[in-house]
């Protein structure tokens, strides 16, 4: 498997003081200390988005990270996820969890991107279910699977390790560090000791799921000072930090991305209008599309029939929109919300003996809010159902390699 690359250097960076789902920052835990109470007061009287009641009930502390790291370029593939599968459950048994059958396309037209033949060689077992989903986010990922994936890449065997420069369109020259491993199949030790519920890493170096502060400042830092006190609010462009009313006009007064336009293939078509990303700019208007081999009638199939009305938008092609955050990454704002390792304290009136862990980056059904540095949400580490919500997305790290 080959996994692209980019460098986060500034070791050592101030960190963002935030409330969580409001949309500002804070150079300090004073100022947003000072802030917090007028902030708690407009979000009693008026949560926009609806999520701030519950959520913006205390200053954090988000994006310093001490070391420098690789984060992945992009966010983890359907083909690579298809690579580790064959690796690790070549017989097709499943007995890590690691696939379900609400990702076939047989269940679920739309969304499933990734099926299953017992009847196909040892290795080979899992499969893409139609081509155009190849290079699309893997979007059934949780903790519990991105952590089996880091572990067995870390156990695995270090084929090549390539840089090649790439020139963004702010016309910066971006190194681009691609490694190719060849993956093994111990996934239960390693990088993370998955017998333990509310495993952390063992190891400085290696490969990793994205923890919060990594994933934060990957999106978000711009160690030259832009944004507000170095802090974007978008991982595509700086923003203007604005309380916008989200849940029904969206944030052009914040200066969100545009919205990508996808063919029926779900490739972005309009890459020259920058900033981009996959996102509702307007509430209820997704970028959509369906496999071409599917009628509209199975197109709307659903194992989850509660929950049809959500289902309508879907994913870009990974790298199409072209916009890149400080760091030179792609498609952290959009498209499929990422799991971290990071964990975190349960919601309001939810399980505690669940482990919850951090997510980022909003998904492609939701407007700018989940994209804003502030929305810090949070996930249990391993989903019954997975397929639920067909927009779970892995972004890896490396360090010392």
């Amino acid at each position: 498997m080959s996994l692209s690359t980019v460098r986060v250097a500034s070791p050592g960076n101030n960190a963002a003081w935030i409330i969580p789902f409001y949309n500002d920052v804070y150079p300090n835990r004073a100022a947003c200390l000072q802030a917090f109470p007028a902030v708690r007061a407009a979000v009693s009287a008026n949560p926009d988005p609806s999520v701030q009641k519950v959520s913006a009930t205390s200053c954090m502390q988000v994006g310093s990270v001490a070391y420098p790291y690789q984060i992945g370029e992009t966010e983890l593939t359907t083909a690579q996820y298809v690579t580790f599968l064959n690796t690790a459950d070549p017989l097709g048994r499943n007995p890590r969890h690691l696939w379900d059958i609400a990702q076939s396309s047989r269940m679920w037209p739309k969304y499933g991107s990734i099926n299953k033949n017992m009847r196909s060689p040892r290795g080979q077992r899992y499969y893409v279910s139609s081509p155009v989903w190849a290079n699309k986010p893997y979007n059934q990922g949780d903790f519990s699977r991105g952590a089996r994936l880091a572990n067995s890449i870390q156990n695995g065997t270090q084929l090549s390790k390539r840089r090649r420069f790439v020139t963004t369109p702010a016309g910066t020259r971006l190194a681009v560090t691609t490694f190719t491993v060849r993956l093994s199949t111990k996934t239960e030790t390693g990088q993370y000791t998955m017998k333990n519920r509310k495993a952390t890493r063992n190891l400085k170096s290696g490969f990793a799921v994205s923890s919060q502060d990594e994933w934060i400042k990957a999106a978000y830092f711009d160690p030259n000072g832009g944004g507000k006190f170095s802090w974007w609010d978008y991982p595509t462009n700086p923003g203007i930090y604005t309380n916008c009313a989200v849940d029904t006009q969206g944030c052009a007064s914040g200066q969100q991305p545009n919205q990508t336009q996808l063919d029926a293939n779900g490739n972005v078509t309009n890459a020259g209008t920058q900033p981009l990303a996959s996102f509702e700019a307007l509430p209820g208007i997704a970028p959509n599309w369906c496999p071409s081999q599917f009628t509209a009638a199975q197109c709307a199939i659903t194992p989850f029939v509660p929950a049809a009305k959500i289902y309508v938008g879907n994913v870009s092609t990974v790298g199409q929109a072209a916009t890149r955050s400080p760091w030179g990454t792609l498609d952290q704002g959009g498209n499929v919300v990422e799991t971290t390792d990071t964990i975190s304290a349960p919601p309001p009136d939810q399980n505690p003996k669940i482990v919850w862990r951090r997510w980022h980056g909003g998904v492609v059904t939701a407007t700018a809010y989940q994209m804003w540095l502030s929305a810090v949400g949070t996930t249990p580490q391993t989903i019954p159902g997975y397929a639920v919500n067909p927009w779970r997305g892995i972004r890896l790290t490396v360090r010392g390699r």
